[in-house]
């Protein structure tokens, strides 16, 4: 049975993959290995056991952050204490990623008209000719977690980030252009000109004076 699904760019390598939190129903549980699925060229291949995060506790949820803040993603596996004799230690576990070998960014939103963490927003990275998108869901995609609402992406080899893109949940969008890459980055959103709304209001008055005008000239009573 598997409950803490989360895609991460673990390796840094521009990709994503992805963890599973396996575990078996109280009390009548047997164990069940964790899941490690690596992209290889969109090929997804399980390396749990040879990572060593095959972990056979009562799994249930799964919450991905910088632990350490080195600029990769950690993984912490919450289980559950079996109601019954169970064969191994069943505890929350802890681990550190050591696998990760490229460049990365960072970036957390500061939403001022939209949620204040950023929730709903979402983050596009342009870099070496391709296009990373996070979604800042605030954590929903895994059982009894809650991940950072910091999104994380791997670069690999790319010495720039060509532009980050947020869209905001209120519609607004900001570009940041030319970044550095292993950085962690707060982008606060600017408020929205309302210029073009009055724009819009202008140019209906008149159009409807205009009308009125013209209704009049042709039926002056």
């Amino acid at each position: 049975m598997s409950w803490g699904a989360n895609f991460a760019d673990f390796d840094h390598d521009m990709d994503l993959d992805l963890f599973v939190s396996n575990g078996d129903l109280n009390p009548n549980c047997t164990p069940m290995g964790n899941f490690y699925f690596e992209n290889q060229e969109n090929k997804f291949v399980e390396r749990g056991r040879e990572l060593e995060v095959n972990d056979y506790g009562i799994g249930r949820g799964s919450v991905l952050f910088d632990m350490d803040n080195d600029g990769d993603q950690d993984l912490l596996v919450v289980n559950q204490i079996p109601i019954l004799d169970y064969p191994i230690e069943s505890a929350t576990k802890l681990f550190r990623n050591d696998i990760s070998n490229g460049n990365w960014l960072k970036v957390a939103l500061k939403g001022m008209s939209s949620e204040t963490s950023g929730i709903g927003s979402r983050v596009t990275v342009i870099a070496n000719g391709k296009k990373l998108i996070r979604e800042i869901d605030g954590g929903g995609s895994s059982h009894l977690s809650r991940n950072s609402v910091i999104s994380h992406f791997g670069l690999g080899n790319s010495t720039k980030v060509d532009s980050i893109i947020v869209d905001w949940t209120g519609g607004n969008r900001q570009i940041l252009l030319n970044q550095n890459v292993n950085q962690s980055l707060t982008i606060t959103e600017t408020e929205q000109s309302s210029f073009k709304w009055y724009v819009a209001i202008f140019i209906t008055i008149v159009a409807l004076m205009a009308w009125y005008i013209l209704a009049k000239r042709k039926n002056p009573l």
